[in-house]
């Protein structure tokens, strides 16, 4: 469970993001809740809805939280080097919104496996590959935790498969069901990846980019699509009694401190993988990008890291413990350094498709 790191620098990550596939918001919904309430009062919309709008424009709440005054702390590794994370000038930054007015995401409920389960098979019908790092004992606690990816465009089957995606999740703990996540999914019956986040309160899971969520970032909001074989830097710190998420090197938003009643500041458990939701045994969804880890062209993630924020820097974990799944769907290998190859095409080979 020790963390160890060695590895070498980073540059030029790039990240694409859309809003193309969406129909542009209601220009009535206008009013302007407080940051506690961001998300936490609207409208929870089933996947597939008709007029499930991306987000709305909002007057900017007057109690909103502010971030960390420098960018996310970057991935270090344990002799010291830092890497370059160049995420400010690869994203598209014109804000979505009327001056004043930030983009609030629309809160939908899906299907979502608890991370705590990953890499097992008592989550069925979830299917898992990804990797852990623990705290405790020697280790101090983490305040939150990072990791670059790739974005893939998996194929979804349409017979049962619901969702495939890669996140980092950061909980409280093995025998802690208090959670934030932040990663990438691709839904079926949509075209495109997009950026979700999500969160846990003892154990209860919430739902996908609300729920309490308080939109920070004028132009990056949960549910919007990124461009597959982008490149991105994501993950959490809790600062200022909130757990802030960051993508592509930029601040997003938060959950409040409150969502759980201020008992959830620090975590002793991060991990990183890829996720299917498939109701059918055998699966034909795509993890990743469908090709399994021995093919160098797999989907990957790299710097897998922990954040120290007294430090303002996240370790860099190069060997964490690797989450083998019991069925032989999706795997995960490393492949050098820090870099992790995962996924797989599901068990009908080339099976995955869209609907």
């Amino acid at each position: 469970m020790k963390p160890f790191a060695s590895m070498l620098g980073i540059t030029g990550l790039l990240v694409a993001v859309s809003m193309a596939a969406w129909p542009a918001p209601a220009a009535s919904q206008t009013a302007a809740p407080s940051g506690s309430e961001l998300g936490a009062g609207a409208a929870v919309e089933q996947l597939g809805t008709q007029d499930a709008r991306l987000y709305e424009c909002r007057d900017r709440p007057k109690d909103l939280a502010a971030p960390p005054d420098r960018d996310p702390a970057s991935p270090k590794n344990f002799n010291g080097k830092n890497t370059t994370i160049e995420g400010g000038s690869a994203v598209k930054t014109e804000p979505l919104c009327p001056e004043g007015q930030l983009p609030f995401p629309r809160a939908f409920k899906a299907p979502k496996g608890n991370p705590f389960f990953s890499g097992t098979s008592v989550d069925a019908p979830y299917n898992y590959a990804g990797a852990w790092a623990s705290a405790g004992g020697s280790i101090p606690l983490f305040d939150g935790g990072g990791v670059v990816s790739r974005v893939e465009n998996p194929a979804i089957s349409s017979s049962g498969g619901t969702h495939s995606l890669f996140e980092i999740s950061v909980q409280g703990g093995e025998g802690n069901g208090n959670i934030v996540e932040i990663g990438w999914t691709k839904e079926v019956g949509d075209s495109s990846p997009r950026l979700f986040v999500f969160h846990w309160v003892g154990w209860a899971p919430a739902c996908y980019n609300g729920c309490g969520w308080v939109q920070w970032n004028p132009s990056i909001v949960p549910g919007m699509a990124v461009s597959s074989g982008s490149e991105s830097y994501m993950g959490w710190v809790f600062y200022r009694g909130n757990w802030w998420a960051w993508y592509a090197n930029q601040w997003v938003g938060y959950f409040p401190g409150s969502r759980w009643d201020g008992e959830y500041s620090q975590a002793s458990l991060v991990q990183w993988f890829g996720e299917v939701y498939e109701s059918d045994p055998t699966p034909e969804t795509d993890m990743g990008n469908g090709r399994l880890p021995a093919n160098a062209a797999a989907a990957r993630f790299w710097y897998p890291c922990t954040v120290d924020a007294a430090a303002w820097v996240c370790w860099i974990n190069a060997t964490p413990s690797l989450n083998t799944p019991s069925t032989p769907w999706y795997t995960i290998q490393n492949a050098g350094g820090s870099a992790h190859r995962y996924g797989g095409p599901g068990g009908r080979a080339g099976a995955g498709r869209d609907p």
